[in-house]
């Protein structure tokens, strides 16, 4: 409990200076930079034992005093009453920390259900893109029971989406952003790649095409003052004036549109050549390639990860690269028609320790019942 206490303190007096010191010396430790909300809790459960002590030697107390069992527990059960229940009653109720006050206990309403059922049964690997889009991480929802705290929305939808940190990343995606928050018109704004290139009104429908983004979702049920966002109004005229982006379906405050990309455009896809791609799992692609004329670009719209390997006849292709600057990107030096295996690595350790453990178990089990017979048959 004392240590607990002193990394809960923090800076303050007397002994923040010691925790300041340990911190700067051993870097590992800064992940208690915050020490009370990372460590906190530690303080609780250490203080409980104590807590319950407590209250235990003050029933005894009364049980001596006044000469009564019975007396002493009611006199315990009121404690508690008063300690966990009076005490703490604006916790019970959700009014506390400041008005206006926001009622703790959510409930999601079920349009998100509705709305994700029905982009999972859509075809194709693909990303949405959630409408308002917020610079930071803090949202309001306007549900029954308000909503406030870190963006929750790509809990509710299976399929991967984007919605906040545009401001704070310098890559493709930034300028698709600041294009939806800000609503240009027909200004022109730079993204990174490997080379400084533009993007205008004519090229956001390419951009959102290389991010994999087929469906936008416009929610209504956010206070978008609160996030420094445009108004679902304002978001709704925008995309109504955007070419090859069409309203497809409503389901509660939820509008759902579709971006006109090319057939040939998915998860994996080649500007070079004809490909049809199956996903065995999250980890696994298989990709057959047809009529390949040459070298081609066979591109993966997954953020970059060096683990991911793209393999021919078995051998994996080194020419892995960034694109886009955020997705995945390999040269393949064959022509006609073959199948390529794009996979992560990292999931092989995975199947491995399953075949580990699995065997392991089955060790176990027939040690258990071979010792076991042994016994009997010995006895």
């Amino acid at each position: 409990m004392l240590i607990c206490l002193f990394i809960s303190s923090g800076d303050n007096f007397p002994l923040g200076w010691l925790l300041i010191f340990i911190l700067q010396s051993v870097p590992f430790l800064q992940v208690y930079r915050n020490p009370y909300e990372k460590f906190g809790i530690n303080f609780l459960i250490a203080y409980i034992p104590f807590f319950t002590i407590g209250l235990v030697t003050i029933s005894y107390w009364f049980k001596e005093k006044l000469n009564s069992a019975m007396a002493a527990k009611l006199i315990l059960y009121l404690l508690i009453i008063l300690i966990c229940g009076i005490f703490v009653w604006p916790m019970w109720i959700g009014k506390f920390v400041v008005k206006p006050y926001i009622n703790p206990w959510i409930k999601v309403p079920s349009y998100y259900k509705l709305a994700d059922h029905w982009l999972m049964e859509q075809p194709g690997d693909f990303q949405i893109l959630q409408l308002p889009l917020t610079a930071g991480d803090g949202i309001r929802y306007t549900w029954n029971n308000p909503f406030q705290g870190l963006e929750p929305s790509h809990y509710f939808f299976q399929k991967p989406s984007i919605r906040t940190g545009y401001y704070f990343n310098n890559n493709f995606y930034a300028p698709i952003g600041e294009q939806f928050v800000n609503l240009r018109e027909g200004e022109k704004i730079k993204y990174v790649t490997s080379d400084i290139e533009v993007l205008d009104k004519d090229k956001i429908i390419e951009g959102l095409s290389l991010l994999n983004i087929r469906y936008i979702i416009l929610h209504s049920d956010v206070d978008y003052k609160f996030s420094s966002s445009p108004s679902p109004d304002q978001n709704r005229e925008y995309l109504k004036k955007l070419e090859k982006i069409k309203y497809v379906k409503k389901f509660g405050e939820l509008e759902v549109y579709e971006v006109e990309t090319s057939k040939n455009l998915n998860v994996v896809y080649s500007p070079d050549a004809e490909i049809e791609t199956s996903r065995k799992n999250p980890a696994l692609y298989k990709i057959d390639v047809k009529n390949a004329k040459g070298e081609i670009n066979l591109y993966f719209l997954q953020t970059f990860n060096p683990e991911w390997e793209l393999s021919l006849d078995n051998q994996v292709i080194t020419k892995h690269e960034k694109v886009f600057s955020y997705a995945n990107g390999w040269k393949i030096k064959r022509s006609g028609n073959y199948t390529l295996t794009l996979s992560y690595k990292p999931q092989q350790f995975v199947y491995s320790s399953l075949k580990i453990s699995l065997i392991s178990l089955i060790t176990v089990l027939m040690s258990i019942i071979i010792i076991h017979i042994w016994k009997k048959v010995k006895n």
